[in-house]
């Protein structure tokens, strides 16, 4: 059965949010290329040099470098000739659940294992991976938490929707968690 068969509306948001989540961690070098902005529209300095800073952390991170590995694997594999099964790549992530000191968690990290990695009735984001990718992508995880950040959401939003600097972004509020 498909994943988009098996998906309901009760948890739209937390899989948009696990999908968006596993993605970011998964691209490469293609921050810029995820919205641009509008033509004539000039991005300010500090969502620039936020998007360096992801950008320079994907590059080196061990998911990148792997996924690189992996991609060159199989160049040079298909050099001598066509490939007859596609190797299956297996990649564990962490997952964070975290609150705001001024909201409470409302799922647990039992909760979110199974919403994620688990056999979900209405499917997970295991699931959808393993179909997008045609099975040659098994993705699993640990869910850690829930852990409550020491500020409030407007702190780590920091009237720039978490871009801005440091500690009052998303990097400062994943680390207080």
């Amino acid at each position: 059965m498909s994943f988009a068969r098996k998906t309901n509306r009760r948890h739209p948001l937390l899989m948009a949010a696990a999908v968006l989540l596993v993605f970011v961690a998964m691209s490469a070098a293609t921050v810029r290329a995820v919205s641009p902005p509008v033509k004539g529209v000039t991005l300010p300095e500090h969502v620039k040099q936020f998007q360096l800073l992801i950008e320079k952390s994907y590059q080196s991170s061990g998911i990148a470098s792997r996924l690189q590995a992996i991609k060159l694997d199989r160049e040079e594999r298909s050099k001598a000739g066509p490939i007859l099964a596609a190797a299956t790549v297996s990649m564990s992530v962490p997952v964070l659940v975290g609150s705001y000191s001024d909201n409470a968690n409302i799922f647990s990290a039992a909760q979110f294992q199974t919403q994620l990695f688990g056999a979900n009735p209405t499917g997970s984001m295991h699931d959808y991976y393993d179909e997008v990718s045609y099975g040659q992508l098994n993705l699993t995880g640990t869910v850690y938490g829930p852990y409550t950040a020491a500020n409030t959401q407007a702190y780590y939003e920091g009237g720039a929707n978490g871009m801005g600097s440091y500690p009052t972004n998303a990097p400062g509020y994943i680390k207080s968690l």
